[in-house]
């Protein structure tokens, strides 16, 4: 009875720790009016496609794919070839935008931020990560207003 007890102790501790981590950095589920704005197919930039679902009550995921891949290779140089892959995104509060790990996996380090505009557009924007001192630290690298799939 008592290793059960701790292990339940232990479980809903390391569990109210975690929530209060993730308040204290401002993140949460991303609001309702984003969320509703975000979800669909879109194309940021040619030869990279963005599926956006909803992932629970307040989350979205991202399914990202390079259909074209010689717009790919002419962007990045890559070699080889680009793996679709999936991606969380999480909402940042204080900067009211939604980050999600975007581009080849080949891009390490770089991610982009997804913000509604009054009107209700998307825009993204690219950072890629700094090295040393100001490796938290985004770069901004390009801005882009993505249209839907067709």
């Amino acid at each position: 009875m008592r290793p059960l007890v701790l292990a339940l102790g232990f479980s809903l501790g390391c569990s109210l720790l975690f929530a209060a981590l993730v308040a204290a950095q401002g993140r949460r589920g991303v609001p309702r009016a984003v969320r509703e704005a975000l979800v669909g197919c879109w194309v940021p930039w040619e030869g990279e496609r963005w599926e956006i679902t909803r992932q629970g009550e307040t989350g979205l995921r991202a399914r990202i794919t390079y259909p074209d891949r010689e717009a790919l290779r002419a962007r990045f140089r890559l070699r080889g070839t680009p793996r679709p892959h999936r991606a969380s995104l999480t909402w940042v509060e204080e900067r009211e935008q939604a980050q999600l790990a975007c581009g080849p996996t080949t891009q390490h380090g770089q991610f982009c931020a997804l913000r509604v505009d009054e009107e209700g557009e998307l825009e993204v924007a690219l950072y890629a990560r700094g090295w040393g001192r100001n490796r938290r630290r985004g770069r901004l690298v390009d801005t882009v207003r993505p249209r839907r799939c067709e």
